[in-house]
């Protein structure tokens, strides 16, 4: 979707966050190796293409962001 927008509105921008927990850079033309599953990502939609960046806002997923569940 983002890259359409980008195509279709070379003025258009913007940014989306994205946290994938399966993004592990192994998938279809992603196959960097970097495993994203675990952070968030941001998505920046400039001048007509799309740019996949680390997030400065948010940190890990685990530990950082969930609250651990207590032990039963």
């Amino acid at each position: 979707m983002l890259e359409w927008i980008a195509e279709h509105g070379p003025g258009s921008y913007g940014l989306f966050h994205v946290q994938d927990d399966e993004d592990l850079g192994d998938f279809g033309d992603r196959k960097s190796g970097d495993d994203h599953s675990n952070v968030f990502r941001i998505h920046r939609v400039l001048n007509g293409r799309v740019d996949e960046l680390p997030d400065p806002f948010f940190g890990k997923i685990v530990p950082d962001i969930e609250y651990p569940f207590p032990e039963t």
